[in-house]
């Protein structure tokens, strides 16, 4: 090995070795938090408002959508004429039990060929 040292990897390490001020690094590194934590705060104030604006406009949609989701559902499969059969057999005769019947035979049908 050889022992010239390169002048200005010797400088690189001179500047290193000077002492640093410690209160002024501590105050840049706190005035970068301070602006992060601004710029947090104004993000989520700005994403707050896109979202409340977006509920109000899509949120009527929505609710119809909901509402025709639930009539869509909540109709009967077989018509019966009424009575104590009728009664009885409200809770399964309608298309949200046939949909979920369905969802129910899909997955063991995927169980059973994936597993």
């Amino acid at each position: 090995m050889t022992e010239d040292r390169d002048p200005s990897l010797q400088a690189l390490f001179a500047q290193a070795e000077e002492p640093h001020d410690g209160a002024a690094f501590t105050a840049t590194v706190m005035a970068r938090v301070d602006t992060m934590r601004q710029r947090r705060r104004l993000a989520l104030v700005v994403l707050a408002l896109a979202a409340a604006v977006l509920v109000v406009l899509v949120g009527p949609l929505l609710m119809d959508v909901a509402g025709f989701t639930t009539r869509g559902v909540s109709t009967a499969v077989i018509d019966l004429e009424g009575g104590v059969v009728a009664q009885i057999l409200s809770p399964v005769n309608n298309v949200a039990t046939v949909l979920v019947l369905v969802v129910a035979v899909l997955f063991g049908v995927y169980r059973k060929v994936f597993r």
